[in-house]
């Protein structure tokens, strides 16, 4: 990883504050009709049901890519997209980390469908949301796989209904039970995906046989809780590439080792000590350029109250597409 492109980081997003988020974009729709909102109260499906773990798991290319309409305003969000494009103009691919977390077992997520009469085509369905343990071994991803679910990672249910084959979840933006889960993104290559704690969850996605195609996960991340979860992570590559990236070291000590902030811990950091503190990250201004929230989910006592209006924007928007095959787990009450 070049530092020098932290500099040019700092540019494009200030373009693309300036641009605005994900404009107009629509989801994919998934060759579906026009599904009703499913109601909450579809608690107990009693018919068939199906397991599938992700086989592959796309990144959005830009805001426009893979994006749903959170919170009613008539625009798709997916902050995701644009951190997503920024990174790759400085090669920093998080297409390439996804690629390599799915194949080694880092990065899998599990699904379990059931229906009341129908997968396809049917008024009330559940779909839950797990994180897999990673294998021993890398997964075959040929629908013989045998997983285990995390259970230190948060479960999501969504409730939706399925017509020609297409599931799709009710809307964020109207909900009074918004889905919340947990979702692992990683950073770089290598690495160990950071995990999110997602709200406002949507899924879609069309069965195909035994597999999943086209799938869509969209939700928002509280900034706070997407800073808790990104930037010790962050913290810690850039020591590592301090200490290993001798070219790296001068562009990321000029743009960090600031000194002048107090980590969590009530530790000074002290400038020029060519160590980056949590703290020199978090107020880094190019940092929070990037990381600016675009969609106002909660109101100003903390209640989830999605806001048309967008006017105190306090979450990031985040949306990932993947393919899925059938697999065999223990799911989880």
């Amino acid at each position: 990883m070049k530092m020098g492109w932290m500099i040019g980081v700092a540019v494009a997003a200030s373009s693309l504050a300036a641009c605005g988020g994900g404009g107009g974009a629509k989801s994919p729709d998934l060759g579906s009709p026009d599904l009703a909102l499913p109601t909450e109260t579809c608690t107990a499906p009693a018919g068939p049901t199906a397991k599938y773990v992700t086989a592959t798991v796309a990144i959005p290319a830009d805001a426009t890519k893979l994006a749903f309409d959170l919170n009613g305003d008539g625009k798709a969000d997916n902050a995701l997209g644009d951190i997503a494009s920024i990174l790759k103009t400085q090669n920093i691919d998080l297409q390439v980390s996804a690629n390599e977390a799915v194949t080694k077992g880092d990065l899998l997520v599990l699904l379990h469908q059931r229906a009341d009469a129908s997968l396809d085509a049917d008024s009330c369905q559940i779909v839950d949301l797990y994180n897999a343990v990673k294998p021993s071994t890398p997964p075959a991803l040929n629908g013989s796989d045998t997983l285990n679910v995390d259970v230190t990672a948060n479960r999501g249910r969504f409730v939706g209904e399925a017509a020609a084959g297409v599931f799709a979840s009710g809307s964020p933006a109207t909900t009074t039970m918004p889905v919340s889960f947990t979702l692992k993104i990683p950073l770089a290559v290598g690495r160990t995906p950071v995990r999110l704690g997602v709200t406002a969850g949507r899924i879609t996605f069309r069965r195909m046989g035994n597999g999943l195609v086209e799938g869509q996960l969209n939700g928002g991340v509280p900034k706070a809780q997407f800073d808790e979860a990104v930037l010790p992570d962050l913290t810690a590559l850039l020591n590592e590439r301090v200490a290993t990236v001798p070219a790296d070291k001068p562009g990321i000590l000029r743009l960090f080792d600031k000194g002048m902030c107090t980590n969590k811990d009530g530790s000074m950091a002290i400038a020029g000590d060519e160590k980056i503190d949590y703290c020199e990250v978090a107020t880094n201004p190019v940092v929070q350029t990037i990381l600016t929230p675009d969609v106002q989910l909660f109101d100003a006592m903390g209640k989830y109250a999605p806001n048309p209006s967008n006017s105190e924007p306090d979450s990031i928007s985040i949306g990932i597409g993947f393919t899925a095959v059938a697999a065999a787990f223990n799911a989880q009450p």
